[in-house]
Parts: structure tokens; sequence; C-alpha cells
């Protein structure tokens, strides 16, 4: 018989939320529900591994590290901007 784990068990797996867990299985119906609870089977598992992320906020669109960089340098300097700006009209 194969190994069954509990959605806390899963979420532990695979470095995640209990929350994620629960979640993903809920939308793509992954699992068996046994009372409130779910039980998952290895394969289910390693189901969720490829649909939940094991890092905390939004995700990103890109993998470049420039792009990032980019990004950050422009609201620095935006902010620099908008501080002359509020200097000036002071002034």
């Amino acid at each position: 018989m194969s190994k069954l784990f509990s959605t806390a068990d899963a979420a532990a797996e695979l470095g995640v939320s209990l929350r994620a867990v629960q979640r993903a299985s809920l939308n793509h119906d992954i699992g068996t529900k046994v009372g409130k609870s779910t039980v998952l089977t290895a394969d289910d598992v390693e189901t969720l591994r490829g649909l939940v992320r094991g890092v905390p906020g939004n995700p990103t669109f890109s993998d470049s590290d420039a792009q990032r960089e980019r990004q950050v340098k422009g609201v620095a300097a935006r902010r620099k901007n908008a501080k002359k700006t509020k200097r000036k009209s002071i002034d």
C-alpha cells in the first residue's frame, strides 16, 4: 500500500503553507476527502509539487535579475525626482 499524507504532512514535505496545499488540492481535484480532511497519496504530493510555490508573495513575471535591478533603480530615481520637485515648490 502506498504511503498516505495529510495536507499538513504534504505541506511540510513541499515546504509550503498548509493553506497552499489545501487550495491547490481543492482547485485541481487532487486527493480524497475523508470527513473534513483531505488524504493525499505520494503521487498526489508529487503532482502538487508542480502546482505550489515554496516562496511567499506574488509570482515574479520575469526571472531576469537585470530587469528587477532596473525596476529598483527606476523607483529610486522617481523618489529622488519627487523630492527635488517638492523642494523647488517650497523655495
